[in-house]
């Protein structure tokens, strides 16, 4: 399983931080997007807790940086990658 990241917009790359935006990536697995991250802005989301992912796994709040958010899709795909309809 081959697992990559695409930014959502060409040209666009910023991968950000904790408490820095980035740019909304797609979720690629052998080249199939499942998923994506972005950067939540909310005021009802805390600093430190404000990434988040789309995909298998629903939608996934509160982690601390991309790659969490990323492995919580990634875990849900693993667990049936046979599963239809995957992109939300």
């Amino acid at each position: 399983m081959n697992v990559t990241r695409e930014p959502r917009h060409p040209d666009y790359t910023d991968l950000g931080g904790p408490d820095t935006v980035g740019e909304e990536y797609h979720l690629l697995v052998d080249g199939e997007v499942i998923g994506g991250t972005y950067w939540c802005g909310a005021d009802n989301i805390r600093d430190g807790q404000r990434w988040a992912s789309w995909g298998p796994a629903g939608l996934s709040m509160h982690h601390r940086d991309r790659e969490s958010a990323e492995q919580a899709q990634v875990r849900a795909f693993a667990a049936n990658p046979a599963r239809q309809g995957r992109e939300n």
